[in-house]
């Protein structure tokens, strides 16, 4: 569904002529964070974790690629910067804002220095 989803919008975009980058997101929590307290936070921690763990997150990534291949979308992977990251060793879950999906400040510019790198070698 997602991939039918996302090739119905790309299909849209080039069918009307727009330039298109496709932007990965980041990671999400990869433990639940004792920095989270809040019930419902908790629980949407746990989620959260188990499906960026599980390699739900990674098989979703991996259809976004595939679909913006097909349609020919260049895909500006910050997803894969992060993976990096944290196969290199770093807590990715500390560079969450909310300990479960939103990037802090300082990694916001990782995507919008990717992107412009992107922007300026096309």
């Amino acid at each position: 569904a997602y991939s039918d989803a996302l090739g119905s919008i790309f299909q849209k975009l080039n069918d009307r002529g727009t330039e298109t980058i496709f932007m990965t997101p980041n990671m999400m929590n990869t433990y639940v964070s004792g920095q989270i307290t809040e019930d419902v936070l908790l629980k949407i921690a746990e989620h959260t974790a188990k499906t960026q763990n599980s390699g739900v997150m990674d098989a979703y990534m991996d259809a976004a690629r595939q679909i913006s291949s097909v349609f020919g979308i260049p895909v500006c992977d910050c997803y894969a910067k992060w993976k990096e990251l944290y196969a290199s060793g770093a807590d990715t879950t500390l560079l969450l804002a909310n300990h479960i999906n939103h990037p802090t400040r300082e990694m916001h510019k990782l995507f919008a220095d990717s992107l412009l790198e992107m922007i300026m070698n096309r």
